[in-house]
């Protein structure tokens, strides 16, 4: 995932408003990712050079929890379609 200084910022910033509107545990996110604690750090902070397969699952997971709540979803404007970092949804829907 090749992203420029400016869609770093913006997409650690869509992360962390998403993160903060699901108000769910970090430990409950990490079970339910299979995340070590410095994986779901990496992924929010979507550090470069970074596993992009997680910092897309991590999007994927917390916009389906938020919509589940019945809460917004804060719309991500660099992370939109992710073809290229296919991953295996290993979380539960309700």
């Amino acid at each position: 995932m090749s992203l420029n200084q400016r869609q770093l910022a913006q997409t650690r910033l869509e992360m962390a408003k998403n993160f903060e509107e699901l108000n769910q545990s970090s430990e409950e996110i990490k079970r339910d990712l299979g995340f070590s604690s410095l994986d779901l750090k990496n992924a929010l902070e979507v550090v470069p050079h970074y596993n992009p397969t997680n910092v897309w699952k991590l999007r994927d997971y917390l916009e389906e929890k938020i919509y589940e709540q019945g809460k917004t979803f804060y719309p991500f404007s660099v992370l939109q379609t992710n073809y290229y970092y296919p991953y295996e949804k290993n979380w539960s829907s309700h």
